[in-house]
């Protein structure tokens, strides 16, 4: 019996893989040329694939339950870059604030740190952007982007603390010092004095009031 020929295989293969489980939606696993296959929203996130991730979504995929590498999705996906699916994720539900596994080796532990960490600078944007009530912890992330050289995050950041979150000033200058991000040093430095100048004034103010 002569074996199946490669192009007969990948036909079987194509027609096995359009078939529909139970619970897939139909638009991800039809078999539309700009629509590859993804068994769950996990992997659709993985691939980075909006559309698929959309359509999981759609069918009711809970964002937070399903994880990746033990990990929340929006973790992955704000350290990969895919901005449009983070996006997806938070309006979806998924919990800006979720730690990742403390036992694994990826740097940060938020998924703005992650996204901070490699300099996604308009991931950085939207996941400050869905914290209307300004609950997440963003040293984490201030202190990664120093120490990388992401400068336009650290202008970010600094920005969206306007000094009622505590930064970790020292420890983002003494890495950025390290890494030679000589612009970063700088505007760190600027950022110190004018603190250090606004605290004075406050402790002036508070000795002005009369008890």
């Amino acid at each position: 019996m002569k074996k199946p020929t490669l192009l007969l295989s990948l036909l079987l293969g194509a027609s096995c893989l359009c078939s529909c489980g139970p619970g897939q939606p139909e638009d991800v696993c039809s078999c539309g040329r700009e629509q590859p296959l993804h068994a769950n929203l996990r992997d659709a996130v993985e691939a980075g694939n909006l559309q698929s991730v959309n359509a999981f979504i759609k069918a009711g995929d809970n964002v937070n339950s399903v994880k990746l590498n033990k990990e929340p999705l929006l973790l992955h996906a704000a350290r990969e870059g895919h901005t449009e699916i983070v996006k997806a994720l938070l309006a979806a539900g998924a919990d800006a604030n979720a730690e990742g596994d403390r036992t694994n080796t990826i740097p940060g532990n938020t998924a703005l740190a992650r996204a901070a960490e490699k300099g996604h600078t308009e991931t950085v944007k939207v996941i400050l952007a869905a914290d209307a009530d300004a609950e997440l912890d963003v040293s984490e992330a201030f202190y990664y982007a120093a120490k990388n050289g992401h400068i336009e995050i650290v202008k970010v950041i600094l920005t969206v603390a306007a000094g009622n979150r505590w930064l970790p000033i020292d420890d983002a200058k003494s890495w950025a010092k390290m890494g030679h991000h000589t612009e970063i040093v700088e505007l760190l430095n600027d950022v110190k004095l004018r603190n250090d100048v606004k605290l004075r004034n406050d402790v002036e103010l508070l000795d002005d009031v009369e008890w």
